[in-house]
């Protein structure tokens, strides 16, 4: 008689197992109807979609820059890449390093040309740069922007409607209603 409860008892356990997968399988199978394809969720006239990207450009051998992205997409007809949520550290001749950030950004693969745009910033030891529009051009390293900048330091605070900085020699132009405050012990 027990032979047969433990008999009965096992067909049970078994048949509850089986109804409980099947259950999981069709329960599985209608979410998975349910769901976005992620393939459909990709940009489609991007040739490849990355997270979290790195990007590095020398020139004989020499780091000028390294480029951190939140994402990109790359459009291999165009030979670019967008960039967003970037940061982009410059390294000149002279040691130093500076860093740019923005909301987008684009890279022109083959020339290396970089343009950000949004919320763009650049910084360097004791300045700050604020600006809406900003493009790099590679191979003379030159920063330059037609939307209206704030460059602001300790000492200082200054607007102007336009940009260019040579980030070789350093000199930077100012174009437009430039205007300009300066704090605190000036000499003349």
């Amino acid at each position: 008689m027990r032979s047969k409860h433990l008999k009965w008892g096992l067909l049970a356990v078994i048949a509850v197992t089986v109804g409980a997968m099947v259950w999981a399988f069709v329960n599985h199978r209608q979410s998975m109807k349910r769901r976005p394809v992620v393939i459909d969720q990709i940009d489609q006239d991007a040739d490849m979609k990355l997270g979290k990207v790195r990007q590095t450009a020398t020139r004989d051998g020499v780091k000028e820059w390294d480029l951190v992205a939140g994402s990109a997409k790359y459009h291999d007809d165009r030979k670019q890449v967008v960039f967003e949520d970037m940061a982009v550290t410059f390294f000149l001749k002279d040691q130093q390093e500076v860093t740019m950030t923005a909301d987008t950004g684009t890279l022109e693969t083959d020339s290396k040309n970089m343009e950000a745009i949004g919320n763009v910033v650049i910084k360097n030891q004791g300045y700050r740069l604020e600006t809406e529009a900003l493009s790099y051009r590679h191979d003379n390293q030159v920063v330059c922007s037609d939307a209206p900048v704030v460059i602001s330091g300790d000492t200082f605070r200054m607007t102007a409607d336009s940009l260019f900085i040579d980030l070789n020699t350093q000199e930077a132009e100012l174009d437009g209603r430039v205007n300009g405050s300066f704090y605190g012990n000036i000499a003349l």
